[in-house]
């Protein structure tokens, strides 16, 4: 007598996710490439989506068996209702969360999220703004290094190399630009460097609604200061600070005016019209 071994109800599926292999019957195959929409390997271990946990492991027979020993002997050794001996499992470490701490592993945490991805930013600003503040911005320092060009002046003041210190804010036309913008906020920050003006917004006591409006201002100012360097680079365009502050100020009031929070105060929303 020769015995078979028992195929797994899940094995179908794992070998789909993994190889593609489908049923010969065309009903079949339908109905596992439904089933297995719900379903995900990890590390070569079928997970299934639950409504309620992130992910849920596939436990064969024997393991399952375990399990239920284990709850129903020493420290777990009663006999409650299901969703109790769920949770019980889960304290003697069957977690869910270890699956998904996998997929989503813990990242460093930064202070300036909430500025650089403002509600009030707009979306193209918040971009340049965030590669900015990581200093992956493609200047022209950095690309002599990787010698892709031969200078590395700065296109609005030779006499400086370009990186993202003298362009943010150091440059000249950067400064003016921000001196400008903090005139028509009526900002009382002294500090000239973008790491210093992000800390500032985050660690100076006034409403939420003003620091929204000076993070969404001072993304803008970014994403025009490294726009209008890019026009005189390829376009021989020459951009003022006029020019500049100008189109900061259209795109930050219209931005405020279509997303401002419906909580802002009336003193506060006469600031803002005033500006």
């Amino acid at each position: 007598m020769v015995s078979v071994p028992k195929v797994s109800s899940a094995e179908p599926i794992k070998k789909y996710l993994e190889e593609g292999t489908l049923p010969v019957d065309k009903r079949e195959a339908r109905r596992l490439v439904y089933k297995a929409a719900r379903y995900t390997l990890v590390d070569e271990v079928l997970y299934k989506r639950g409504s309620s946990m992130p992910l849920l492991r596939n436990v064969e027979k024997e393991e399952a068996l375990k399990v239920l020993h284990e709850i129903h002997e020493g420290e777990c050794g009663n006999h409650k209702s299901g969703p109790s001996k769920t949770r019980k499992a889960m304290r003697q470490g069957y977690q869910i969360s270890h699956g998904y701490m996998m997929l989503c592993p813990v990242q460093n945490r930064v202070k300036w999220s909430q500025e650089v991805w403002g509600r009030i930013n707009l979306p193209r600003h918040s971009l340049v703004f965030w590669i900015a503040v990581q200093n992956r911005l493609r200047t022209r320092e950095k690309l002599q290094k990787y010698k892709i060009i031969d200078e590395s002046h700065c296109l609005f003041y030779r006499r400086h190399t370009e990186t993202e210190e003298h362009l943010f804010f150091d440059c000249s036309l950067a400064w003016l630009c921000l001196q400008q913008v903090k005139n028509w906020l009526r900002w009382g920050a002294e500090s000239r460097h973008l790491g210093s003006l992000l800390r500032w917004i985050e660690r100076t006591k006034i409403s939420k609604f003003k620091k929204q409006c000076y993070s969404a201002a001072l993304a803008a100012l970014v994403y025009q200061v490294w726009h209008a360097r890019n026009e005189l680079l390829w376009h021989s365009k020459v951009m003022t600070a006029d020019m500049i502050v100008r189109k900061i100020k259209e795109d930050v009031k219209h931005r405020v005016s279509c997303v401002r929070p419906k909580c802002v105060n009336t003193i506060e929303i006469e600031w803002f019209l005033a500006l």
